[in-house]
């Protein structure tokens, strides 16, 4: 691929070539190097406006001879400028064997403008394209035009420029409407249709840009007018269809309304334009027919009674009559009377019109028949002045009388030229017809004439003049042959002056010179000025720069002169600009309309003797521009590269141009111009951009330039020699939002449920709230050109994007077509171990868009983050084998909670979760009212680990008291397991919802069993029945020992203590009747002394295990149910009364009583409180309560 280069040093061989074109000479063998194609053709329409030129050539093509990029190039476009007023560039490619040069270009060509491609030929001019072989011919002229010409397609919709009768106006009968068109329309996707609908014929003009309708009937005689409404539907070549137009002016509407006016009452008689014989006319033959012409289709009755012939011949009259109606040829069988004058009368209400009406009144003519007259002609087929014969048609000639066949001669000929060799006549069998045999006709529309040279009848009189003037007739043959240009004067690529007057056009055949059939021209100026103007005398304007001849046809119909019209300057044409020609349409006499495509497009350029003309710039004076727009400059005519200098701030050297630090200016260089030389185009590094919001002026002059011949610029209309622009600052993404949920919430997969809320800023790239649908809205800080929006792309993907701009270009709301991923959000920590976003789940890459005045914003990468809406996972695990202070070993070993058993009692919890969790985002309560209770353990949060690569998963659940080893129930109390039903929640850091997306699991574990034996309930073992009792009682059975739990026997050990009555006789403890009972067994003691209980204290020793090891070191808690004494009493009371101590109460203790009351014996503290004395003696209450238990017999 080649591209716009600078000039670079032609090869050597090519300096020998140069010089000798240069000395007007060719070197020696070169064979002729010359373009043979060029696409799109010469006249080509309705191109492509990003159409490639594509040039062919006879030989391969040097490659360092195609140089663009300076003034003249070795070829050009003109106009230089494409949409937009952008100067057009060209990209070239060869093809593989060089003989195919590709022009491509960014900037479109404009549409519906005309381009010229002039490819450099003339031998006095360099540079010029160069054969790629041993001799390096220079480019020369070829057959095809050059310049050549197309024409740009126009892409706008056709739209209809106007239409008669306008919407409400009427038509009257037998007339049609016009539609003309802003554009051509292609004839097969016309279609006009009409309500109430009505029969409508439709045809299209040539050029497809004005329709004719015609209603098939108007509303009959004494009907009431009928409004329709017309509408008209087309597409034009590209298939954009034609704009519907209500509310355009009353005569461009589609729809419109139309009324149609009822034919009016036929009240004018028909009139008789033309008979034969003539008034007048003498030696018709007695055979001749009488032929009538009218002015209109008329009826005749089948008796021959509307007209009379005197004399009358007698015989038989017939008529025949014409298939429009309105000629009637009258024959006859008995011949006129010979040597007589005879009168033809037309009878006045014989002959009628289709309304009835009759002749106005009788009309007569007179002729002379001869009388014995030699031979003539009667008539001849074709006719005199007949058109449309085909080229096999049947010659005829009919003679007044049989002809001696010897004598016949006939001659058919062109009028001009010589005879037609191969004719000749034969007589039929009564020898007055002849046929007259001929080669086949040039169907071209062309006059032949058919003449009989001599004829002598039967006795020899020769061939006298008769019905036929000359005894010749001149016919003209069918034409299907369309006329053509042959020739235009300006020629295609002429220079003119703008005096010149006329232009003339040469065509292949004579030409309609008045009618719809007239040429039609279109006249234009390449610059895209109005213009040149006919002179009124000269052609009819039809609007668009067309033009209808009407007068300055040659005699012979072959060539047509137009006249420029004189402007107020006196010039007929434009100086320095270029003429468009292009003939139109163009049809024969036959109606044959110029083929299309027959090279009807030229041009000539008229010569500029002013000075150059600055006619355009941009930036406008006074506008606002973008930070690095170009000056173009556009000048009325070429300039010359080496005299352009302007001043300027800013650095301009971008495209060649030097400073001049002695003049303070800059000098435009060769590659600033267009290959036309008119405009330039400077481009300057981008300015700063204004530290405010107020624009920076920035002033520009032209301090010189001047055209090929020296003359120096002058300021054109409105365009200064020095002028200001401004440029501003660059457009800036002012915010990003999405649309917050909102009644409705968010759905179960994070996308919006319901009407959306308002729009909400993008905070922070990491916040876990834009809705997976949400749109984004991007905001800038000026006007933006929705033209220059490049859809933005989405990591992961989002699918396809659409913008819609709001009001006033500064705010575009982004729909995607899937939603934005789900996913969990990723965390880090912080120097200072804080957990904390980490990255967008999803950007967004938005490229430059460019405001109202150009500039462009810079490309941004926006972060945003969906709503985590799915609760995390997790599992919870429990340290199997915590060191003694709850620390974890350093091979820790964790094992599942959900249905363990013998969780140690300072158990460390572990709760793993797939992603981050909140702060204080794990709790541990209790599960309903389970016993025990696991917030009596106060469990918390110790610290967040991170797992896997992911930060804070993991949460370490430690307990500020420990478990509980195991638990007490019933009466007595009896130990189970410590089973805890716990419910652990656990939360992650979603942010659209308060404390973030929670899941709960229900968990339950048994705790490690570490409560040893108690000893519950201590009860009396009840005597077998019939055992004899001890007097004053006591636990004579044995005691039971009840513990919370079954205890290893092999861990008891039964003491005697001391402090008691003495030794337990007998004491030892066995299996009770279920495994958690104990008895104690022992021989009871004998008779108490008088007073006094006896006790003894054992102990259960510490040290009692249970079936798990647990040993109970505390004797209270294994000698009292109540955990008070460390030891177990057995008490057996003394009786009460017995103070002789015999173990029972009678007489003798009364009598002792009696003894301790009197004082006849001494009174231990024992003995009173045998007696029941509550003091140290014993009194009379004493004693009477003693002889009232005596006497009572309660012993």
């Amino acid at each position: 691929m080649g591209s716009v280069r600078l000039a670079s040093p032609p090869l050597p061989r090519c300096l020998v070539l140069l010089a000798m074109v240069a000395a007007g000479s060719a070197a020696p063998g070169c064979v002729a190097f010359t373009v043979t194609g060029v696409a799109p053709a010469h006249g080509a329409g309705n191109v492509a406006p990003n159409a490639p030129i594509v040039l062919t050539f006879s030989g391969p093509v040097l490659a360092d001879s195609i140089v663009l990029d300076r003034y003249p190039p070795v070829l050009s476009i003109q106009p230089s400028t494409g949409r937009d007023g952008q100067p057009i560039a060209f990209q070239w490619a060869l093809s593989a064997d060089k003989r195919t040069l590709t022009l491509t270009h960014q900037v479109p060509f404009e549409d519906g403008r005309t381009y010229l491609l002039t490819v450099q030929t003339d031998p006095a001019a360099l540079p010029r394209l160069c054969e790629d072989s041993y001799q390096r011919p220079l480019l020369t002229s070829g057959p095809l035009p050059n310049p050549s010409a197309f024409t740009i397609g126009d892409m706008t919709p056709p739209t209809i420029v106007s239409h008669s009768p306008e919407d409400g106006g009427v038509l009257m009968p037998g007339h049609s409407i016009s539609v003309a068109f802003s554009k051509p329309v292609v004839a097969q996707t016309l279609t006009v249709t009409s309500t109430p609908s009505l029969a409508l014929s439709v045809a299209l003009s040539t050029d497809g840009r004005v329709a004719t309708v015609t209603p098939a009937a108007f509303p009959p005689v004494g009907a009431a007018p009928l409004s329709i409404s017309l509408r008209v539907a087309a597409l034009d070549v590209y298939g954009r269809a034609l704009a519907a137009s209500p509310t355009a002016p009353t005569s461009a509407r589609n729809p419109w309304s139309v009324t149609l006016v009822p034919w009016g009452a036929d009240v004018w008689p028909p009139q008789l334009q033309w008979h034969a014989p003539a008034d007048g006319a003498t030696a018709i033959d007695c055979s001749a027919p009488i032929t009538l012409v009218f002015n209109e289709p008329v009826a005749v009755p089948e008796a021959a009674t509307w007209f009379r012939v005197d004399p009358d011949p007698g015989g038989t009259w017939s008529v025949q009559q014409s298939s429009d109606g309105t000629t009637l040829t009258i024959t006859h069988t008995s011949p006129l009377r010979q040597g007589v004058q005879h009168t033809f009368t037309l009878l006045a209400g014989g002959v009628v019109d289709a309304s009835g009406n009759g002749l106005a009144a009788d009309q007569a003519f007179r002729f002379a028949v001869s009388a014995g007259s030699p031979p003539f002609v009667l008539a001849m087929t074709p006719s005199e002045g007949s058109a449309n014969v085909p080229y096999n048609a049947t010659l005829s000639i009919v003679f007044s009388k049989p002809i001696r066949s010897q004598s016949l001669a006939v001659a058919l000929s062109r009028p001009g030229g010589t005879a037609l060799a191969g004719v000749s006549a034969a007589l039929d069998g009564q020898g007055t017809t002849a046929i007259v045999v001929h080669p086949p006709l040039l169907e071209d529309g062309g006059t032949y004439e058919l003449k009989v040279l001599s004829a002598c009848d039967l006795d020899g009189q020769p061939l006298v003049a008769g019905m036929v003037p000359n005894n010749a007739v001149c016919f003209s043959t069918i034409d299907h042959q369309p006329p053509s240009l042959t020739g235009v004067t300006p020629a295609n690529g002429a220079v003119v002056q703008p005096s010149t007057t006329a232009l003339q056009l040469r065509f292949s055949e004579p030409v309609a010179t008045a009618g719809p059939g007239r040429p039609v021209v279109r006249l234009s100026y390449l610059s895209g000025e109005a213009g040149p103007a006919l002179d009124p005398a000269s052609a009819q304007p039809l609007g668009g720069g067309a033009w209808a001849a009407t007068q300055g046809f040659s005699p012979d119909g072959r060539s047509l002169n137009l006249v420029f019209a004189a402007g107020a300057d006196g010039n007929r044409l434009r100086p320095g600009d270029t003429v468009l020609a292009q003939l139109l349409a163009v049809w024969d006499a036959a109606g044959n309309q110029m083929a299309p495509g027959s090279g009807a497009l030229w041009s000539f350029s008229v010569a500029d003797t002013r000075p150059p003309m600055l006619i355009g710039v941009s930036p406008a004076p006074g506008s606002l521009a973008s930070l690095d727009q170009p000056v173009v400059l556009r000048f009325s005519k070429p300039i010359n590269q080496w005299s352009l200098a302007f001043a300027a701030d800013g650095d301009w050297s971008l495209t060649g141009t030097t400073h001049s630090s002695t003049y303070d200016r800059w000098l435009a260089g060769s590659r600033c111009f267009s290959p036309d030389g008119t405009t330039v185009t400077l481009q300057h590094k981008p300015y700063a951009e204004s530290p405010t919001e107020q624009p920076v002026a920035h002033a520009f002059t032209l301090v010189s330039a001047t055209d090929l011949g020296g003359q120096g610029v002058v300021a054109g209309p409105g365009v200064p020699l020095t002028w200001s622009f401004y440029t501003g600052q660059r457009p800036r993404l002012v915010s990003v939002e999405y649309r917050e949920p909102g009644l409705g919430g968010l759905t179960a997969d994070g996308c919006l449920s319901g009407p959306p809320g308002p729009w909400r800023a993008i905070a922070s790239p990491t916040d876990r709230l834009v809705p997976r649908d949400s749109p984004v809205r991007l905001t800038f800080s000026a006007q933006m050109d929705p033209s220059t929006l490049v859809l933005p792309v989405a990591t992961p993907s989002a699918g396809s994007w659409s913008a819609t701009w709001e009001p006033g270009c500064r705010s575009v709301v982004l729909a995607h077509s899937a939603p934005f991923t789900a996913s969990i959000p990723p965390f880090v920590r912080d120097a200072v171990g804080a957990i904390v976003p980490s990255a967008p789940a999803v950007l967004l890459s938005i490229p430059p868009a460019a405001d109202a005045k150009g500039d462009s914003s810079n490309p941004m990468v926006v972060g945003l983050t969906p709503p985590d809406t799915v609760p995390p996972a997790f599992r919870v695990e429990y340290l199997a084998n915590p060191m003694p202070d709850g620390a974890i070993p350093t091979t820790p070993y964790w094992r599942p909670l959900p249905g363990a058993a013998a969780v140690p009692l300072n158990a460390v919890l572990r709760v793993v979760a797939n992603e981050t969790l909140a702060d204080g985002g794990v709790s541990v309560l209790s599960d309903a009212a389970a016993v025990p209770d696991i917030a009596e353990a106060a469990p918390y949060v110790a610290e967040l680990r991170d797992s896997d690569g992911t930060v804070g998963s993991v949460a370490l659940v430690r307990l500020a008291k420990p478990l509980v080893g195991g638990v007490l129930e019933g009466d007595p109390p009896t130990e189970r397991i410590a089973t805890y039903r716990v419910a652990v929640c656990v939360r992650d850091r979603a942010q659209h919802v308060p404390g973030g997306n929670a899941s709960t699991a229900s968990i339950r574990f048994d705790a490690e069993q570490t409560l040893p034996p108690i000893l519950v309930r201590l009860s009396e073992l009840p005597l077998p029945s019939g055992a004899a009792t001890r007097p004053g009682g006591g636990p004579c059975g044995g005691m039971v020992l009840t513990f919370s739990e079954p205890v290893d026997m092999r861990t008891l050990f039964l003491e005697d203590l001391p402090e008691d009555s003495g030794v337990l006789s007998g004491a030892a403890l066995v299996r009770g009747a279920s495994d958690r009972e104990l008895l104690l067994t022992y021989r009871p003691p004998g008779v108490s002394p008088p007073g006094e209980d006896i006790l003894y204290r054992v102990r259960v020793s510490p040290g009692v295990r249970d079936g798990a090891g647990n040993a109970q070191m505390d004797p209270r808690l294994l000698n009292d149910p109540h955990g008070i004494r460390d030891a177990i009493e057995l008490r057996f009371p003394f009786v009460p009364g017995d103070l002789n101590g015999d173990g029972a109460f009678g007489v003798a203790d009364v009598m002792v009583a009696f003894r301790l009351f009197l004082g006849a014996q001494p009174t231990t503290p024992a003995l009173a409180r045998a007696a029941g004395a509550t003091g140290g003696e014993v009194g009379a209450v004493e004693l009477s309560r003693l002889l009232a238990r005596l006497t009572s017999g309660r012993g």
